[in-house]
């Protein structure tokens, strides 16, 4: 995460003065992040791998980027009055939910090529099947 938090400021700014585009700077400064975080030696990313959420405000304009599973959400707090904006405020969620118990999320890592299995799976202790449970070993790629 550090080695993201250090270079993402750089590559969105090298990709949207090449890009012009907002939308386009962020996927691409996104990618990049993704192959070079894969290329540093003393990041292990066999097992794991770093998650950034980001937002740009443009004006008005709020742009919301994510990269690996991290989750982002936006509140308001519109009309509290006492600090207690648990019914009075508005969030939601911004970003799609990465589980590997999502049929959804299996079928897009699939068709990208990876593989979902537990560590058990892996290591050949446990037969092949897509039914874990959410509790012990949980599914990675």
């Amino acid at each position: 995460s550090r080695y993201v938090s250090k270079n993402i400021q750089l590559r969105f700014s090298d990709a949207l003065s090449t890009l012009g585009s907002m939308k386009s700077a962020l996927t691409s400064a996104h990618l990049l992040l993704h192959d070079c975080v894969k290329q540093v030696d003393n990041i292990k990313t066999d097992l794991s791998g770093t998650t950034i959420t980001t937002l740009l405000f443009d004006g008005e304009t709020v742009y919301v980027s994510n990269l690996g599973d991290s989750v982002c959400m936006i509140g308001s707090a519109c009309g509290a009055t006492n600090g207690d904006v648990a019914n009075q405020g508005l969030c939601r969620l911004k970003t799609p939910e990465h589980t590997l118990f999502s049929d959804t999320e299996l079928d897009r890592i699939r068709r990208s090529g990876g593989k979902v299995m537990s560590i058990n799976q892996r290591d050949g202790t446990e037969p092949m099947h897509d039914n874990w449970s959410r509790k012990g070993d949980p599914p990675r790629i």
